[in-house]
């Protein structure tokens, strides 16, 4: 019984160096957080002296409790093609933020804090939606109808009908779909749409997830 002890220890080293990056990280976050609340109300001072709209700017920030995990689900449309003078300078001030933590999700990656890292790289989509080094890494794709809006769950959302009779249900062949995604294989009596549906869902999902643990 003698490795119970070396275990036990080295579980007290792994969990220490998670807290302790954690901890590091969260100190980053806030550091940057207070840079982006003195851009933003430079940013209302500005608006204010030209007559725009500064209210978009509010619902930026992230007031976050230490007690608290926070997810991010991937954005499914980027900026806007056409913005107002106002609406540039913001989307600037957050691109520039988005930089930074990419920045830190690539120290946390380097530090083979895989789950930190993802984490990181969906925030940074929070803040600059059409970040392309992103949207490369987590193999989004930009959507066949709209320039503006990002397909999140992949190209691998497949449909066909089943060929054999299911074997738990006893669906009769061709009575229902088989729906494969990146991760899931859904068997489905529901409408094409209501299985595009799902499938999406249980993608955004594993998302979580992989944030999550």
């Amino acid at each position: 019984m003698r490795f119970l002890p070396i275990l036990f220890v080295a579980f007290l080293t792994v969990s220490t160096c998670a807290a302790q990056s954690s901890d590091q990280l969260w100190d980053q976050r806030e550091s940057l957080a207070k840079e982006l609340n003195q851009q933003l109300d430079e940013f209302k001072k500005w608006c204010a002296e030209n007559k725009a709209d500064a209210s978009p700017a509010e619902s930026i920030p992230i007031k976050r409790d230490p007690q608290r995990q926070y997810i991010f689900l991937p954005a499914e449309s980027g900026f806007k093609t056409d913005p107002s003078p106002a609406e540039a300078k913001l989307h600037e001030i957050r691109k520039a933020h988005a930089t930074k933590i990419f920045t830190l999700a690539k120290q946390q990656s380097d530090a083979k804090n895989a789950s930190f890292a993802f984490q990181l790289l969906n925030e940074v989509l929070y803040f600059d939606p059409d970040h392309a080094e992103v949207r490369k890494i987590l193999n989004h794709q930009k959507s066949k109808n709209d320039e503006t809006d990002w397909n999140v769950t992949s190209d691998r959302l497949r449909l066909r009908k089943a060929t054999r009779t299911h074997s738990k249900f006893n669906w009769p062949k061709k009575s229902y779909v088989l729906a494969s995604t990146a991760h899931f294989e859904i068997a489905s009596r529901a409408s094409e749409a209501e299985t595009k549906h799902l499938a999406k869902k249980l993608e955004l999902w594993h998302d979580v997830w992989r944030q999550v643990f």
